[in-house]
């Protein structure tokens, strides 16, 4: 396997691979360098997570979020503190083929160097 160094080569991989598989793939970006194994980010430090959701439940009405949960939703409780920055269980994924550069974006947030980034695929 050779490493892809350009959009365009990223783009032609990911068409070799969905021209045999009907399944849209599933994709996610994160540094070139990074040190931690793919983990939610609740897991990488000690997070309390359910005092986390509890108190984002408790405090979200303040946020004036267009839609709020039902309490027991506890799935669009996680989904919807993962959307506002809160470190879930959850990991972020970009579904299809239209989304495929997606990953390659997020995972370049921090850099100007998109060698300098990964794309995973599942």
């Amino acid at each position: 396997m050779t490493p892809i160094t350009a959009i365009p080569e990223f783009i032609q991989a990911v068409l070799e691979i969905v021209s045999w598989n009907p399944v849209f793939p599933w994709f996610r970006g994160e540094p070139a360098n990074a040190t931690t194994p793919l983990l939610p980010k609740v897991f990488r430090k000690k997070y309390d997570e359910n005092n986390l959701l509890q108190t984002f439940r408790r405090r979200a009405h303040l946020l004036n979020l267009p839609v709020i949960p039902p309490l027991q939703a506890t799935d669009q409780w996680l989904f919807l503190a993962r959307h506002v920055g809160l470190p879930t269980r959850l990991l972020d994924w970009c579904e299809g083929r239209t989304d495929r550069t997606v990953s390659r974006h997020l995972a370049s947030h921090d850099t100007t160097d998109p060698r300098q980034c990964r794309v995973l695929r599942w």
